[in-house]
């Protein structure tokens, strides 16, 4: 036991932490009606959806990504870019160099994103036939080492369990394409 720990005591010295996270914002729309909205996020209608109410969400949400402190977080359900750059900008200080988001098909109201302190290197969407949304492969630069990351968000539990068995499967499929396989 003794030679084991000496024979890995050089890899830990030089480890660099960081942390990974996953945050479900629960539909952040912002206040543009583009005709994809869930109807509670229509703008100025009966469901209150408004500036102040906008502000607010975006605020907790900051509030909550800063306490989490994660170098790489993951976010499900931004309905655009737009309201990803307006989230990211809210952190002020703590606000990430590096985000993603992807195409998302014409159907989908939200999607998974991305904000990283680490360099983006690689992006992969696989769209699934009959699916709203699509999972993403992500490469990002930690020091010298390419971490790779999928984003996804299956279909809720009152959705068929078949829908999210397809995501299972493209997920399955996605990474044995990939395994072995150097990112560098």
């Amino acid at each position: 036991m003794r030679f084991l720990w000496l024979l890995l005591t050089p890899f830990l010295v030089w480890a660099l932490d960081f942390k990974v996270a996953t945050y479900n914002v629960e539909n952040l729309f912002d206040l543009s009606h583009d005709g994809h909205e869930y109807e509670e996020y229509i703008p100025n209608n009966k469901h209150q959806w408004n500036e102040q109410n906008f502000q607010k969400k975006i605020a907790n949400i900051a509030r909550v990504i800063k306490e989490l402190d994660a170098d790489i977080l993951a976010l499900e359900e931004i309905e655009n870019e737009n309201v990803l750059k307006k989230l990211n900008l809210a952190l002020g200080d703590k606000a990430y160099p590096y985000l993603f988001f992807p195409s998302k098909k014409e159907r989908s109201s939200i999607e998974s994103a991305l904000l990283s302190r680490f360099p983006i290197t690689s992006k992969e969407s696989v769209m699934i036939k009959d699916q709203a949304r699509g999972i993403h492969r992500i490469g990002v630069k930690v020091e010298q080492k390419i971490v790779v990351l999928y984003l996804n968000h299956w279909p809720a539990g009152k959705e068929k369990v078949e829908e999210r068995m397809e995501y299972a499967t493209a997920l399955n499929g996605l990474i044995k394409k990939h395994s072995g396989r150097s990112e560098e």
